[in-house]
């Protein structure tokens, strides 16, 4: 049977969360809204008709399990191809950790803004209510969800439950092994201006517009549903291509 990988992880104590831990009504509410996502049964439903959250997180660095925290979270809705300009989701974080001098060069977040805010779980209670039963898109997901799920797991022992879609990977398997997938090579390939780039609101805007540029494009291979895309990324296109690497579950 599939375990996920996050119930793979052994989490220690050398690297816990340094903020204070979730209380019990937080906790409670926070495996509530998750898990609410079991019971969604979306793969044979047309993607035109689907609702997505498109996520992104900024981070002090890259490393969940090395002490890196969140220090923002955004997310936009889509319907279809369609951005709802007006069902956006955007809140810093308090890390408590030191914002490393690079990271608030890259995202103009500094100790002083963080300080202010409120912890992780209270951020990541707001934004699984936001998130709802959608399916969860964004760009190199794995990455993000690295740190949403360490702390579900740790703490409220659940995880994202969600539908995922990553397009990166539908970038891997769409475009030729020698193309770039890295999320600025995209929006430069499409004629995308990285308006907000390295702002977690900014890049789940950008990542939402590239997202309805690929609905198009797996359109026109037939690609209608959320299973058609997984049989895609797991087994290739009729040319035999093979895109097994690039498919993942969380």
């Amino acid at each position: 049977m599939f375990t996920p990988l996050i119930n793979r992880l052994n989490i220690t104590g050398k690297h816990r969360y340094p903020g204070p831990p979730p209380g019990e009504a937080i906790i409670k509410a926070i495996k509530e809204s998750a898990e609410k996502a079991k019971k969604c049964n979306i793969l044979n439903t047309p993607m035109d008709e689907l609702t997505f959250t498109v996520v992104d997180t900024e981070t002090t660095g890259f490393c969940a399990h090395e002490g890196d925290e969140i220090i923002s979270l955004g997310a936009v809705k889509m319907v279809g191809a369609q951005i709802i300009a007006a069902e956006k989701f955007h809140r810093m974080v308090n890390p408590f950790r030191p914002i490393p001098e690079k990271i608030t060069l890259l995202t103009g977040i500094d100790n002083n803004m963080a300080d202010d805010e409120e912890d992780i779980f209270s951020a990541l209670k707001e934004m699984l209510d936001f998130l709802g039963i959608t399916v969860m898109v964004g760009h190199a997901l794995g990455l993000d969800l690295s740190f949403i799920n360490r702390k579900l797991k740790y703490f409220c022992k659940t995880r994202v439950h969600n539908i995922i879609i990553d397009t990166k990977n539908i970038a891997t398997a769409m475009y030729p092994p020698e193309s770039a997938t890295d999320l600025d090579s995209l929006l430069h390939m499409h004629g995308i201006e990285p308006q907000g780039r390295h702002t977690a609101i900014g890049d789940a805007l950008l990542t939402a517009r590239l997202f309805g540029i690929f609905l198009e494009l797996m359109r026109e291979k037939n690609i209608v549903t959320v299973k058609d895309l997984y049989d895609f990324l797991c087994h290739g296109d009729n040319t035999g291509n093979s895109n097994h690497r690039v498919f993942f579950h969380w």
